[in-house]
């Protein structure tokens, strides 16, 4: 994966002033700001390393449901098989929900490069469980939005057609944005933030990638059918 697995990042500045930082998909929190020459800076400072170092990888901002997958493990070989993917490249496991739900992912098709908002990445998986190629869309969505899966089931319950049947959707439990609770009244949080951001992920079947049709007939097809569902 181009982008590390994190849920949030902490930073220190120092200048004439010094800060700590705390970075996540709805923003950026800052502390008040301290010297380092007075008398109690340098005991704000070792108070912030002394609690990073005693944290929990989840706490520091490790997303510790992605890891990389051994060259070692049994899965490896029949992965980057399923997946076509080089000897070089890496594989990482993903337990989207937990132990039961399990997935081997390739890198990322489509990345969203923004440092706030929804981080959205798309990516081919494969499932052990099934024996299939399947799709993830990984991201961080507004809590005053309805979950994504939700929609499509409901559009499916009402006979829509042209969308994609939704094999397992959720939040991952305990990956919420940090700054939200950081809030307060400080003056430059814009009143448009009114909900934190809850890391969601959806997994939909895969046939192939577009680029792999077999005919312009069954590209237009293909875009045609985006395109009602849409």
């Amino acid at each position: 994966m181009p982008t590390i697995p994190a849920t949030c990042v902490f930073d220190f500045h120092c200048q004439d002033k010094s800060t700590t930082h705390l970075l996540d998909r709805l923003g950026i929190a800052v502390s008040e700001a301290f010297d380092l020459e007075d008398e109690g800076g340098p005991k704000l400072l070792a108070q912030f390393l002394y609690a990073f170092d005693h944290a929990t990888p989840e706490e520091r901002g490790h997303d510790t449901t992605v890891t990389k997958l051994s060259s070692g493990e049994d899965l490896h070989k029949q992965a980057r098989e399923k997946l076509n993917m080089r000897e070089s490249d890496e594989l990482f496991k993903i337990r989207a929900w937990g132990d039961d739900h399990e997935y081997i992912s390739a890198a990322p098709v489509f990345v969203e490069m923004s440092p706030t908002g929804r981080g959205t990445r798309g990516f081919p998986i494969y499932d052990p469980k099934s024996d299939k190629l399947l799709y993830m869309k990984d991201t961080w969505r507004s809590g005053g939005l309805e979950k994504e899966g939700n929609i499509y089931q409901r559009l499916l319950r009402n006979g829509v057609t042209h969308i994609p049947q939704v094999l397992m959707h959720g939040d991952v439990p305990g990956h919420i944005t940090k700054t939200w609770t950081c809030k307060g009244d400080a003056p430059f949080f814009p009143d448009i933030i009114k909900h934190p951001r809850y890391h969601s992920r959806l997994v939909l079947p895969m046939l192939r990638p577009l680029t792999e049709f077999r005919s312009t007939r069954e590209m237009v097809n293909a875009v045609n059918d985006a395109l009602i569902g849409r």
